[in-house]
């Protein structure tokens, strides 16, 4: 059976498919044509590493169901383009290390927002541009100006909506909607 079509990014989603397909032949040996319609069938859900439109060479992922560090994590490993990465939300305390690491080892620029943000950013310090923003559309426009041709932004925040938000799906919503608005200036 071949994964060939297979369009979710990351190793974490083909670890899921290659399960999902053992699961099946298991179950029903020699359906690799189910394995493979499956495979070539998928696509991201929203705010799931979902792709929103490309501007002036520049790709917008919508990743605002991130709401742990962990799952941020996975994004940044996902993206084979360079990024500029959108984090921040309501801080529960967490330490940050770990992400932070990643996103000064994957990430070109930042953009931080919501109640960590002032965390995140003492957290990167120097290591990489860094931008604050008020709110998502903010943070959109700045990652706009980060970033170049051939590069990603990608909102995988890292933490909760629910400082500004009243959930991930409204904050991706409006990360789409500032997202298609740049559409307008190109």
């Amino acid at each position: 059976a071949s994964l060939a079509g297979f369009a979710l990014p990351g190793a974490h989603n083909q670890r899921n498919a290659l399960a999902a397909a053992t699961a099946l032949l298991t179950a029903e040996p020699g359906r690799y044509d189910a394995v493979e319609a499956g495979a070539a069938a998928s696509q991201p859900l929203p705010h799931r590493l979902q792709p929103v439109t490309e501007v002036d060479g520049v790709l917008y992922v919508d990743d605002s169901n991130a709401t742990q560090p962990e799952s941020t994590r996975a994004a940044l490993r996902a993206c084979t383009r360079p990024i500029i990465a959108i984090l921040g939300g309501k801080d529960k305390g967490a330490d940050p290390a770990a992400l932070v690491a990643d996103v000064c080892t994957r990430a070109q620029g930042v953009v931080v927002t919501g109640g960590s943000a002032t965390r995140l950013r003492a957290a990167i310090g120097d290591a990489l541009p860094v931008v604050e923003a008020a709110d998502v559309e903010a943070a959109v426009s700045a990652a706009a100006a980060l970033a170049r041709p051939g590069d990603v932004v990608l909102l995988s925040p890292g933490y909760s909506s629910l400082d500004q938000y009243a959930s991930f799906a409204e904050r991706g919503d409006r990360f789409q909607a500032a997202v298609w608005a740049l559409m307008g200036r190109s």
